[in-house]
């Protein structure tokens, strides 16, 4: 089972990319080789594309751009996602029941038969605007959560955190004795430097690594990231 978006923009001269665990990734048709096998690659043409076949397992968006223009597509659910000949196929069901030459067969309960719902957003984009992409994501896989004070009439909304760039996204925050524990990625493999604010007014800010034992005091409207680094915070306010 298979959805299938054509789409206006040269498969021959774009790029396929496709959220990854926290990053992205760059993902080549699967008619392309290893290095240690490039003496059997074919000369590259826009008909190969007519003949890439595979699908690639996408958590939360796809992104594909030529020159001139591109569009993001977010996903709930983990389908897989293939970009060929110009369209854009999202195959629902990926473990068959058919097996066409014998050989393999899925291991027992691995079969994906049954009732699959997916949710799909787009974005039309600049090539430009990558952020784009991961920013839409958000949206379908993260939605807001609010949290209304007892008895109260709904007032002017707030965020408690935010960045200034899109192209970070924040993979966990939960509350402790004396703050919150924030977990943040980069998402494109950009170097980034960013800000955090919150409408929940001051706060000081502490960066550790992953153990969360150490923690030193940081500049909240000075943040360096690496491509594709996780850094930890916390929020005291």
């Amino acid at each position: 089972v298979a959805l299938r978006f054509p789409l206006a923009l040269d498969a021959a001269n774009s790029q396929f990319l496709c959220d990854v665990p926290f990053g992205a990734m760059a993902r080549q048709p699967y008619y392309e080789v290893p290095r240690h096998l490039a003496a059997q690659r074919k000369v590259f043409t826009p008909e190969t594309y007519r003949h890439a076949a595979g699908d690639w397992p996408v958590l939360h968006w796809v992104d594909c751009a030529d020159d001139a223009s591109a569009l993001a597509v977010a996903n709930n659910g983990v389908p897989g996602w293939q970009w060929n000949d110009g369209a854009l196929i999202a195959s629902l069901l990926r473990s068959g029941t058919k097996i066409a030459d014998g050989a393999m067969q899925p291991q027992p309960g691995a079969l994906d038969n049954g009732v699959h719902e997916y949710e799909f957003a787009f974005r039309a984009h600049s090539p430009l605007e990558t952020e784009a992409a991961p920013a839409l994501g958000r949206v379908v896989n993260r939605k807001p959560v609010a949290f209304p004070g007892l008895g109260k009439a709904a007032g002017t909304a707030k965020q408690m955190i935010s960045f200034d760039r899109a192209n970070l996204s924040v993979s966990s925050l939960r509350p402790t004795a004396d703050g919150w524990i924030l977990r943040v990625y980069e998402t494109l493999g950009r170097k980034t430097s960013t800000s955090l604010h919150s409408d929940y007014g001051a706060f000081r800010l502490f960066e550790s690594d992953l153990t969360e034992r150490d923690w030193s005091a940081c500049d909240a409207g000075n943040l360096n990231f690496k491509p594709l680094e996780i850094k930890t915070f916390k929020l005291v306010f």
